[in-house]
């Protein structure tokens, strides 16, 4: 995991930072493939139940409706990564052309600072 060095002085700083969201981790790439096997696999038996068969009819379905179901996962994750890159590519290329609307942040103040003086007032109860 790559932590970001503090402080992030602009919005495009924070965007620089792309390599957490593109080394995704073994169970990122992996998910979707499952799903769409495990769909496969139910979708193969719940249309032998509703058939009134018995699962093991037709055995052949199984493992093609699993590989069609793990190349459609793939299939999908593939499309969803494109997706999000195309997007924060543009939010990087918006940021980029109208940087008068994305002001600096402002420096970082500790809640120590910001408290004003206090001293309790003790009655004696």
């Amino acid at each position: 995991m790559t932590y970001v060095d503090f402080p992030i002085n602009s919005h495009l700083e924070r965007l620089a930072y792309d390599e957490v969201r593109e080394n995704p981790s073994l169970f990122s790439d992996t998910w979707m493939s499952i799903l769409g096997g495990t769909f496969g696999f139910f979708g193969v038996m719940s249309y032998n139940v509703a058939r009134f068969k018995p699962a093991y009819t037709g055995v052949w379905r199984y493992p093609i409706a699993m590989a069609a179901g793990v190349y459609a996962g793939l299939i999908i994750r593939d499309w969803r990564r494109e997706k999000v890159r195309t997007k924060w590519a543009k939010i990087k290329h918006y940021i980029e052309l109208h940087p008068e609307d994305f002001p600096p942040y402002p420096a970082r103040t500790k809640i120590g600072d910001t408290l004003s003086p206090w001293v309790p007032m003790r009655t004696g109860w």
